[in-house]
Order: structure tokens, then C-alpha cells, then sequence
């Protein structure tokens, strides 16, 4: 069975058993809504799993994602990242530098002590003892930490003054990281060292990276300079990077390879303006074509099972296009959708056989799927309902380094503008302004070209002016 788990922020968890072709919404044991932002997912095996996210929440299933039940949590921090090396040792990492471990399948969390003052991102271990987190902010710079007692004590084994973005490892000993501003970097000693390998063009911001083995990989991102996407292919472990761009002008947020000829990348328009795109190539990354799917806002991940087998997911950026889960059995030729239209983002997807599998994400939805059949929900809290009011949420992250996303609601179709000011009340940027339909909206704001400081946003309609303030950070 292939299994398939997404998270989509503020609460929804969704699974599939049938390689996707049916989706069910997961509920909690105790059937209480989750309202919380949902930024983690990790299963051990086909039964038991953990969620993590905003307010310390922990999640554990222990049927395969039937039934969550919170856990004791010990903190009221963003927890960002969770991972386990078996049934009982685990870790999840978050702001304010928190580092949690359990040794009995989450019943307890233990604080451990990282030594750094700032919030954590992202942490993977290969084993009970050996494991890395990345720790940082927009203003100080980043860092990745080691340890080799699972986490009693965390060494400092890079300083990196950017914005970090993916990391993967192909072995215990050999790992890259990426980031913003071309940056890259490897280790090859499990971490001990890092080598910077950056490429050389300033202007990019890679979100993506994968390898085939220690000397093939790809790093995918956007050119902020040229207004392109970014494809770059190493073919001896980094030392080398060569720029296979294929044009246009859309950012990648997503690249996968199941072998070292056949790969794919995902990712949508410039600024978020225009459809997703899947692009395929066969050779390796020489060529690259596009592909035909439903026109949608933005492509987050992808993943493949096979050369003919695998997924993409996204959602609307700021149109009430409906999020979507897209699935391919002839090796991206033809593209379908899979699940009912929603307002919802997807965000990463990942199988570990061929039936069964999650999905998470936005407002704590959680479904699974567990047949080939009709789509069930689990719980009512999954189809979306026009908003009642009209609201200007916060902007996620803040402060934020090159880009951040600003959501609002519209209960009714309406004509809107949202601009963005200097703190002396000058006009920067007119992010939109257009009709727009009723529902929940979204988008992603660059502030490439600008200098740090405060800033405001501001929605504006006929019968509505709200402004919010949010912090840019080079």
C-alpha cells in the first residue's frame, strides 16, 4: 500500500489509501475542532504518526490517522518541524528556541537545551543519536546544529547568513542545504563541515533540493533579477553547478527525481500572477517540457512512486480557484484531479506505499482515504463556507525576508485594492485591484528591491478600509 500524508495550514489533515484517488478528512479522538496552524507532519509506520504547529500543539495517531488526540505539548510556542527515529524517540523543534524530545511515543516531552537564542526551522535525524536542526532569523543569520547524543548536546556546525529554505541528505554522511540568494551548501561528513557551494547568481532564492545519490542533484527557485524560474544540476556532488532554467516567468517550489533521467518541478507565476506549472524532463534536466494540467494558482510539492506514478499539490494564491490534488499515471501526460473543490491549501505530499496516505493543511483539516471509492469526509468542518465578515488577517511570516503571504476574507463578490505603504505613508506597491469573488483569498508579496523597515498593507473597498503592519527584514 502506498501511503500519502499533507498537511494544510490551520488544522486539516487529510489521508488516501488508494494512491489518492479518494481522500478522507481525519478527526481528532476527542472530535474537537483544530483551529491552529498545522506545520508538520512525520509517521513512523502505517499507524502511528505525529502533527505539529501554532500554541505547542501535538497530535499523535496511533490507527493510522483514524483518530488524533492531543498530547501534553510544555510550551505555547509555533512548533515547526517534528520528526522520529522510532515508536518512542522523538523530536519536535519551534520558536523561542524550543527542542522538545519524548522517549515514549510522545506521552512526555522532554526541553532540551540547543545553546542558540534563536527560533528553529527544520530538523532530520538518521538515527537515536545522530541529528541536525536549523536555527536562525532574517537579521542574525542562520546555523545548523548537530548532535550526536540525540540532542543532550547541540554543536554549532555552520553559520550561514541566509535565509535557509530545503535540506536533504542521500546518506548519513552527505547532505546539501539551500536558501535564498543562490545560496548552497554541503556536507560531507555528516554534517561536522559544511562547504559553501553557492551559484554564483546573487539575485536567486532556491526552495528545492534533491539528489539521486552523492553526485546528482537539482536545486530549484526563482531568478528575482530576470523574473524566471531556477534550475540548476550538479553533477559532482556540488563542487559544479549548471543553470538548466527553462524559462518563463514562474517560480519553482518543488523538484523530484525518481531516477537520474526522469524528473519533475512544480511551481506557479511570478508573484503568484498566473497557473501552476509542472514541467518534466527526461534526460536528465537537458530539456524540460511543460505540461498540461488544470489551470490553477500555485503547485507547492510533488512526489513520485514511480516513472509513471505521482502527485502534485497547491491552491489558489490570491483567486478562489480551488485548492487541488493532482495525480498522474502516465508520467505527467495527462494530469486529474482527485479530490472535491475547496478553498484550501495543500502544501508538501509524500507516499510510503500505494494505497494508503494523509493530507493536511489549511483550518485543521485532516483527511484520509481508505477505498477506491466515493470521497467521504470525516467531519462537516471540511467544506468550505463563505466567510461571514470581511477580515485582513496578519501576514505570515513577520517580520519576512523577500516574500510573505497576506490573507483576507470576502463574504461577497466585491471590487478591491490592496496596497502596501512606507511608514511615512507613501505608496509602494498596488498588489491588486480588481473584482474578486467571495470566499477566502491569498497572496504572495515580494519586497525584493526594498529597504528593511516597517511597512503597512492596507484592503480597501467600498465599504471596508483595515490596515495591518508587518516588518521586512533583509
Amino acid at each position: 500500500m502506498l501511503l500519502v500524508i499533507m498537511i494544510i495550514w490551520y488544522g486539516r489533515i487529510i489521508k488516501t489509501t488508494n494512491g489518492g484517488t479518494n481522500w478522507t478528512i481525519i478527526k481528532r479522538m476527542d472530535d474537537g475542532q483544530i483551529s491552529s496552524l498545522l506545520s508538520s507532519v512525520f509517521f513512523i509506520d502505517i499507524d502511528n504518526g505525529w502533527v505539529v504547529g501554532e500554541d505547542g500543539i501535538i497530535l499523535k495517531t496511533n490507527d493510522g490517522g483514524s483518530n488524533f488526540f492531543s498530547q501534553k505539548k510544555g510550551t505555547e510556542e509555533i512548533l515547526t518541524s517534528v520528526f522520529f527515529t522510532s515508536i518512542n524517540n522523538g523530536w519536535t523543534i519551534g520558536t523561542g528556541r524550543t527542542i522538545l524530545k519524548t522517549v515514549n511515543g510522545g506521552t512526555t516531552w522532554i526541553p532540551q537545551s540547543s545553546g542558540t537564542s534563536y527560533d528553529f526551522s527544520s530538523i532530520f535525524f538518521v538515527e537515536n543519536n545522530l541529528g541536525w536542526a536549523t536555527s536562525g532569523s532574517f537579521s542574525s543569520g542562520y546555523q545548523i546544529l548537530k548532535t550526536t547524543n540525540g540532542g543532550i548536546e547541540w554543536i554549532s556546525c555552520k553559520y550561514i547568513p541566509e535565509v535557509l529554505e530545503s535540506i536533504y541528505f542521500v546518506d548519513t554522511n552527505n547532505g546539501w542545504v539551500v536558501g535564498d540568494d543562490g545560496f548552497i551548501a554541503n556536507t560531507t561528513d555528516a554534517g561536522i563541515n559544511w562547504n559553501t557551494q553557492r551559484s554564483g547568481r546573487t539575485k536567486e532564492d532556491l526552495e528545492s533540493v534533491y539528489f539521486v545519490n552523492s553526485n546528482i542533484g537539482w536545486a530549484v527557485g526563482i531568478d528575482w533579477n530576470n523574473s524566471s524560474n531556477v534550475i540548476l544540476k550538479t553533477e559532482n556532488g556540488g563542487i559544479s553547478w549548471i543553470d538548466q532554467s527553462c524559462g518563463g516567468t514562474n517560480s519553482l517550489h518543488s523538484v523530484f527525481f525518481i531516477d537520474e533521467n526522469n524528473g519533475w518541478a512544480v511551481g506557479d507565476g511570478y508573484y503568484g500572477n498566473s497557473e501552476g506549472k509542472i514541467f518534466k524532463t527526461t534526460n536528465g534536466g537537458t530539456d524540460w517540457s511543460i505540461q498540461s494540467i488544470e489551470s490553477i494558482n500555485r503547485l507547492n510539492s510533488i512526489y513520485f512512486t514511480d516513472v509513471n506514478t505521482g502527485w502534485a499539490v497547491g491552491g489558489g494564491m490570491y483567486s478562489t480557484e480551488s485548492s487541488i490534488i493532482l495525480k498522474t499515471n502516465d508520467g505527467g501526460i495527462n494530469w486529474f484531479p482527485q479530490i472535491i473543490k475547496c478553498l484550501k491549501d495543500f502544501y508538501s505530499v509524500y507516499f510510503i506505499d500505494n494505497n494508503i496516505g494523509w493530507a493536511v493543511g489549511d483550518d485543521g483539516t485532516i483527511l484520509k482515504t481508505i477505498t477506491s471509492g466515493e470521497f467521504v469526509p470525516v467531519n462537516s468542518n471540511y467544506f468550505d463556507k463563505l466567510p461571514s465578515t470581511l477580515k485582513l488577517f496578519q501576514n505570515y511570516p513577520n517580520p519576512f525576508n523577500t516574500s510573505t503571504t497576506i490573507r483576507f476574507n470576502l463574504p461577497k463578490s466585491i471590487f478591491v485594492k490592496l496596497k502596501v505603504y512606507s511608514i511615512l505613508g507613501k505608496e509602494i506597491d498596488t498588489i491588486i485591484s480588481e473584482q474578486l469573488s467571495a470566499g477566502e483569498h491569498k497572496l504572495k508579496w515580494s519586497a525584493k528591491g526594498l529597504t528593511s523597515g516597517i511597512y503597512f498593507y492596507c484592503l480597501i473597498t467600498g465599504e471596508f478600509i483595515e490596515t495591518k503592519k508587518f516588518i521586512y527584514l533583509k
